[in-house]
């Protein structure tokens, strides 16, 4: 997607520290499109803003975002040293050229504070919203991860929780959750009383009354209705 639209062309001997740097700063500035063009072309923008408007989107018009530190050093600078390793290997290339370093800024976390939580968990609107909102605070685990729990992957007796699976907003499917580990959790206390509240017949933990899988990109509850009451604080 990125890589070659930029790289295709250019002949392994003349792929540079020079040359990675631009590229590096192209990525920043605008990345490039799934076409494996820039997204410069009159006839592409017009396109991309009819799309826009048919989406009801509020950005229409904003240029394209480049990419964070974070891709380029994670998957694009990763990708092309495995790529020109293996040239190099191989006997495509004598040498392996100076990949251009990348620093990626310390990530900074917004976390609730722990009378924060007893706030939001207070205004839960229901017995189930408040298992949701307790079951993200107590394991830590994504959105995708809770969506797909099952009740057969919590053990009451030793008080364990194990995450086999994740159904991220973007997959109609479930998958193997990041790193393709399965992991532990604990079960805590407050956590085991609040699940035996909301115990249903079906396999799935979080569930509609049916017992279907929740939208795409739910977790069954919006954080953010209990996080607009008085004294509960949205985070940014």
């Amino acid at each position: 997607m990125h890589i070659l639209p930029a790289l295709g062309e250019v002949p392994l001997p003349d792929i540079s520290n020079e040359v990675l740097t631009d590229f590096f700063g192209k990525l920043r500035e605008r990345s490039y499109g799934k076409k494996g063009r820039r997204v410069t072309s009159t006839e592409k923008r017009a396109v991309q803003k009819r799309l826009e408007r048919e989406k009801g989107r509020k950005d229409r018009g904003k240029p394209r975002k480049g990419l964070s530190e974070k891709s380029v050093k994670k998957n694009i600078r990763t990708t092309l040293r495995t790529l020109l390793g293996f040239s190099v290997k191989w006997g495509y290339l004598d040498r392996m050229p100076e990949i251009p370093e990348v620093v990626v800024p310390e990530p900074s976390f917004d976390w609730y504070r722990p009378n924060e939580v007893r706030r939001l968990l207070a205004a839960a609107r229901d017995e189930w919203a408040r298992a949701v909102l307790l079951f993200a605070v107590h394991t830590g685990v994504r959105m995708g991860e809770q969506r797909a729990l099952r009740w057969a992957d919590l053990d009451f007796d030793t008080r364990i929780i194990t995450i086999r699976r994740s159904a991220p907003k973007w997959l109609v499917v479930e998958k193997s959750p990041k790193s393709n580990r399965h992991r532990r959790v604990e079960l805590t206390p407050k956590l085991v009383e609040a699940l035996e509240k909301i115990r249903n017949e079906g396999e799935r933990v979080f569930c509609n009354p049916d017992g279907s899988k929740l939208p795409t990109g739910s977790r069954g509850t919006d954080p953010g209705a209990s996080s607009s009451r008085p004294g509960c604080r949205r985070r940014a």
